[in-house]
């Protein structure tokens, strides 16, 4: 298992109005997702898909689990 903390940068629309996000998370990785990971330069742009998860049972942190892995374009 591979946990990670990520950042997260985007612009998005709401309401018609850009409104910038930037936040950081806790991310876990396991298998072959945790290997391709620990050998991806930190810093570098990659697109995940996962699910979130509470941290342990009855929390309210959450966790993204990361399934999918690919570079970023």
């Amino acid at each position: 298992m591979l946990q990670l903390q990520l950042a997260h940068e985007s612009q998005v629309l709401e309401a018609g109005f850009p409104r910038q996000i930037s936040m950081e998370f806790k991310a876990v990785a396991l298998g072959d997702v945790a290997l391709t990971l620990a050998r991806t330069p930190v810093g570098s742009q990659v697109r995940i898909t996962g699910f979130l998860a509470p941290q342990r049972q009855g929390s309210d942190r959450l966790v993204l689990h990361i399934q999918q892995l690919a570079q970023a374009h």
